[in-house]
């Protein structure tokens, strides 16, 4: 008699190949964990020192060591350049915000940019719509963080600036003549750009209290304060202003050597006019 053979359901045979895997991934995770025993097991003894060793390390080779020390990781000496680093110093941290109202001519536009060259410390602000009050400028000085502010609006064909120390003053209006910018004017002369500049004024505006008080404005307006992170440490050009028959006459000259012996001589500069150059009344 033949013995008669049972035919395997499909679900047997899924059952025992589920039931095979399992064991095939027990058995390769057990020899994974003693593989990972054997190694701590010697990393532990190759960290442990020998208390007892008769024979001394011989001594390695010092050649990467030596490698190391031969690469110069500061070839320009940056690291002791004391002029690329951000001064302790800088206390006076005063910021002027220079901007025009709406509808300003190409001239206006133009004086407005060399003024914002001129001062390492100016803050720039949009466009005041000619709807706005004069006031809506201490709410924008105060939003900027600025403490002073220099305004150029037109008024028919004429351009005035306004200079003031916000938020309680004082403030100067004066109408701008005889403008010359640096487009259309024939100066030899340059200076480097955001280097601290020198105010001088002449005899004139100590003969008035209200000249005084001009005076006092336009240093603190004008003047770099000391250590400014954009400004350059140094002086090589200088802002005069003159005062004559009611009238502020403003001048940009540039500070250089006659020769190459007196450069570090003041005795021996020179000046030389760079524009631009304006007349307040």
């Amino acid at each position: 008699m033949k013995k008669e053979v049972k035919k395997k359901s499909k679900a047997d045979i899924k059952k025992q190949l589920v039931e095979k895997g399992e064991s095939i991934r027990k058995s390769l995770d057990n020899i994974v964990k003693q593989d990972v025993k054997a190694n701590t097991v010697t990393s532990t003894r190759i960290l442990r020192p020998q208390k007892n060793s008769a024979v001394k390390d011989e001594p390695q080779d010092d050649d990467d060591s030596d490698s190391d020390d031969d690469v110069n990781l500061d070839p320009y000496r940056l690291k002791d350049a004391y002029y690329i680093k951000q001064n302790s110093k800088y206390t006076n941290k005063k910021k002027c915000m220079v901007l025009a109202s709406r509808g300003i001519t190409s001239l206006g536009r133009q004086l407005m940019k060399e003024i914002r060259l001129l001062l390492p410390h100016h803050k720039e602000e949009s466009k005041l719509e000619k709807r706005d009050s004069r006031k809506a400028l201490n709410t924008l000085a105060e939003l900027s963080r600025c403490n002073s502010v220099i305004f150029i609006e037109n008024r028919k064909c004429e351009v005035i600036m306004w200079i003031a120390l916000t938020p309680y003053g004082p403030s100067f209006k004066a109408r701008i003549t005889n403008v010359h910018t640096l487009k259309d004017s024939t100066y030899f002369g340059n200076a480097l750009l955001y280097s601290r500049p020198l105010l001088t004024f002449d005899a004139g505006f100590d003969t008035a209290p209200h000249l005084q008080l001009i005076k006092s404005l336009i240093s603190q307006v004008f003047g770099t304060p000391n250590n400014h992170p954009k400004s350059k440490p140094f002086h090589d050009h200088c802002l005069s202003f003159f005062y004559f028959d009611g009238r502020i006459f403003f001048r940009h000259f540039q500070i250089s050597p006659i020769n190459e012996y007196g450069i570090n001589k003041p005795e021996q500069q020179s000046l030389t006019e760079i524009g631009m150059d304006n007349f307040l009344k």
